[in-house]
């Protein structure tokens, strides 16, 4: 008698491997910000990348975060904790955790919230992703 796994809906270990890359494509930004309070903006996109597995090397993370600090306009801000950020900031770097990594589509929770009049800087870099804006 063979047993079956079921997790989700998925029944073989097939399907459950195909779920479990698919998990991987996609990145999320919920509404409240979720930064460690003492990493930097830097190590923060670092450890999210890596986490994602997408990124084979830690040298590849690095170049990953860099370009997104770029891009998200926090080169100068790159080396401060997540403490000595301002709410915008943080934003922004939590929308860079759900881009790095591969994500092919994300998911963005009010990610503007708190942005003022920059909200281009957030919401365009994302374009060249499948957004799901809510």
């Amino acid at each position: 008698m063979q047993k079956k796994l079921e997790i989700v809906g998925f029944i073989t270990r097939n399907e459950l491997m195909r779920f479990f890359a698919l998990a991987l494509r996609i990145g999320v930004c919920p509404q409240h910000d979720v930064l460690f309070e003492k990493l930097t903006a830097r190590e923060t996109i670092i450890l999210f990348s890596l986490l994602k597995g997408a990124t084979l090397t830690f040298s590849e993370a690095e170049a990953e975060a860099d370009e997104l600090l770029k891009i998200f306009q926090l080169q100068n801000r790159a080396d401060h904790v997540g403490a000595e950020l301002s709410g915008g900031m943080k934003r922004k770097v939590s929308v860079a955790i759900a881009v790095c990594g591969g994500s092919k589509f994300i998911l963005l929770d009010e990610p503007t919230s708190g942005m003022g009049t920059c909200r281009s800087t957030i919401v365009m870099p994302c374009t060249s992703f499948y957004a799901l804006l809510l």
